[in-house]
């Protein structure tokens, strides 16, 4: 995904480019304190719910919810909420934050709130004599 910014053109190519510089590090915090907010708002979800496997559109209306959305804004705040699941569903393994899963009792549900099951206990046996 492309985004714009936009600076001022100084008087010279060394102030043009300070000024790109610092337009592009405002739009980097920008984008970091958005994504903090967002998982601020999906933790608050997934912890008043420890376990629980939830739906998309339950998220989705939880999440705006924390995010105080009005109907202005409801449908981008909708958006950034469920794009932020999406990017970081996956394997346990793949340092990822949510498992996601189809079918009855699925949805997502936090990792941090799935036990590990421990490996299968190889079975020995003891001759008796």
């Amino acid at each position: 995904m492309s985004k714009s910014i936009s600076f001022v053109l100084g008087s010279d190519r060394a102030t043009s480019l300070q000024n790109a510089a610092d337009a592009y590090d405002r739009h980097i915090a920008e984008r970091e304190t958005e994504q903090e907010t967002i998982a601020t708002a999906v933790k608050a979800v997934f912890d008043s719910f420890p376990g629980a496997a939830l739906t998309m559109p339950t998220i989705e209306g939880m999440v705006t919810r924390q995010l105080n959305a009005t109907p202005a804004n409801y449908k981008a705040l909708a958006k950034l909420g469920l794009d932020y699941v999406r990017a970081n569903c996956g394997t346990r393994e793949s340092g990822a934050l949510f498992s996601k899963s189809k079918g009855v009792g699925g949805g997502v549900r936090r990792w941090a709130d799935v036990p590990v099951e421990a490996p299968a206990a190889e079975s020995t046996e003891t001759d008796s004599q």
